[in-house]
């Protein structure tokens, strides 16, 4: 971003936020709500099991593959 008062010019640089906080739940909510968790975009679901689930997003191209063990629901 770049702010001016006249006579300078003042450069800020933008921090990115992460795609994901960790531990805030926001990824897997995202995934409910079939959107992506980078760019927002619905994702597809492309397999689901038991023990594995696969997405994709077709406009960042993102891949996610969740892998569930025995102890997880």
């Amino acid at each position: 971003m770049v702010a001016s008062n006249g006579l300078r010019v003042i450069v800020v640089e933008e921090q990115e936020r992460p795609m994901i906080d960790e531990g805030d739940g926001s990824f897997e909510r995202k995934l409910r709500n079939n959107q992506c968790p980078r760019c927002r975009s619905a994702i597809v679901l492309l397999r689901d099991d038991v023990h594995k689930r696969e997405y994709e997003c077709s406009v960042c191209n993102l891949k996610i593959i969740d892998v569930k063990g025995d102890t997880e629901g």
